[in-house]
């Protein structure tokens, strides 16, 4: 997917472009907390601060997927894909520029119930998923139906070279039309909402 294959849709041709040039810009230029060098209290803010958020993003897929469920096929959608995109550069600003914020954990994304998806493989406290050969932190199966499901694959907050932070992944089991799949990855969230005010005093 690229700007190149939105055909005529001249509104997402311009969400692509301003989603390349989101990419393109420097973290520590973005990223109220580390526009500062004073205020980048941690080797890894050091480091962070110079990447563009392209590289931070940056994935390798892979063809191995075991955790992958049957009948499972990647969204392909362009809208769906800007639209988590724009929102994952989003969440990587907030956790960035508020450290303790936490993983969202959701029990329902546009009104359809949410069960956590586990590995057979994995041990009893592993929630990790391996799909297009990369480890997910979580997943989560917004339940359309009895038969239709929209699946999303959250990242690792992994703010290292090695690590990173890629965009999430959004599957479907069943025939899911546009409306329904954007409505629920619309809705997700890689964090949960702001500490209170109290809590960033300390």
């Amino acid at each position: 997917m690229s700007e190149f294959d939105v055909g005529g849709d001249a509104e997402l041709q311009a969400r692509y472009l301003r989603l390349h040039e989101r990419l393109g810009q420097r973290i520590g230029d973005v990223v109220p907390r580390l526009t500062s060098p004073k205020q980048r209290s941690t080797p890894v803010d050091q480091i962070v601060a110079d990447w563009t958020f392209a590289q931070l993003v940056d994935r390798t897929p892979g063809s191995e997927s075991p955790d992958l469920p049957p009948g499972a096929e990647k969204c392909r959608d362009d809208t769906v894909f800007v639209t988590v995109a724009e929102k994952h550069l989003d969440d990587i600003v907030s956790k960035l520029d508020t450290p303790w914020r936490l993983f969202a954990r959701p029990t329902r994304l546009a009104g359809y119930p949410v069960t956590e998806l586990r590995s057979p493989r994995a041990e009893p406290l592993d929630h990790s998923l391996l799909v297009e050969g990369s480890l997910w932190h979580r997943a989560y199966a917004a339940a359309i139906d009895d038969e239709r499901a929209v699946l999303i694959f959250a990242p690792y907050q992994r703010f290292t070279k090695q690590g990173g932070v890629p965009f999430p992944l959004v599957y479907t089991i069943g025939q899911v039309d546009q409306a329904t799949t954007l409505a629920v990855a619309s809705e997700f969230s890689m964090l949960g909402p702001p500490p209170p005010a109290w809590a960033t005093r300390w």
